[in-house]
């Protein structure tokens, strides 16, 4: 019930959202102005509302590792408009310094805030790669949680002792600029849900009857995580 309930929320606050964007479209095109936005394009505009409706977002989700992409496309979006408001003479900063600074801050971040919550769980196993090609196997008749972070690099996983897997299992995953490949058994029932931070999630899906849970979850930074069923 609370997932669909925080489902429903953020479909109207989004719905709001779009509505007061078509408001000020229909504004811009009969000629009334927009306040002090006046002259800025309405189209920039409607994205910087975009881009603070998903700052706030993600704030009420205290998804604080998940601000700086927005902030950055507020900040390329409007510093013309900043230069001029403060009477600077030139450009603060490229945008590409704006966006790379912006992915370092949610990568290092992302990795302290991680770091941090799984330290306190003993009993998960832990692997971490960067750089490089690596591949992690996980003995699923000893642990249902696994946890495996890939920085740059690629990461491939593999399940054993499958027979032995008693279900209802996570793999956390944590996948900045690289490629991770997560190997499934085609007897257990996955459930993927990474979050996806400009970069790209493919999941095949497979739910054979009576087939033994794993819940699949984490983020994805600029790379690319790919789920097979094997």
């Amino acid at each position: 019930m609370k997932n669909k309930f925080s489902f429903k929320k953020s479909g109207v606050f989004w719905g709001i959202i779009l509505i007061l964007s078509a408001v000020l479209i229909i504004l811009d095109s009969i000629g009334i102005g927009l306040g002090f936005l006046s002259g800025v394009p309405v189209i920039t505009v409607i994205l910087g509302i975009i881009c603070v409706a998903w700052l706030i977002d993600e704030l009420i989700k205290l998804k604080f590792t998940h601000i700086f992409f927005p902030l950055a496309f507020i900040f390329i979006l409007f510093q013309d408009k900043i230069v001029q408001l403060a009477n600077l003479k030139s450009q603060i900063m490229s945008n590409w310094i704006v966006l790379i600074c912006a992915l370092l801050l949610t990568i290092g971040s992302s990795m302290i805030f991680r770091t941090n919550r799984v330290s306190k769980k003993e009993k998960m196993v832990k692997n971490q790669h960067k750089f490089g090609n690596s591949t992690q196997y996980f003995d699923a008749g000893e642990q249902s949680d696994f946890n495996v972070e890939n920085n740059f690099g690629k990461t491939e996983v593999f399940f054993s002792n499958v027979e032995n897997y008693l279900g209802d299992g996570t793999l956390r995953v944590e996948n900045n600029m690289g490629a991770t490949v997560i190997n499934v058994p085609k007897e257990w029932n996955v459930f993927v849900k990474i979050e996806n931070n400009m970069g790209s999630v493919k999941a095949e899906e497979n739910h054979p009857v009576n087939g033994k849970v794993l819940n699949i979850i984490g983020k994805n930074n600029m790379g690319s995580v790919v789920v097979e069923i094997v």
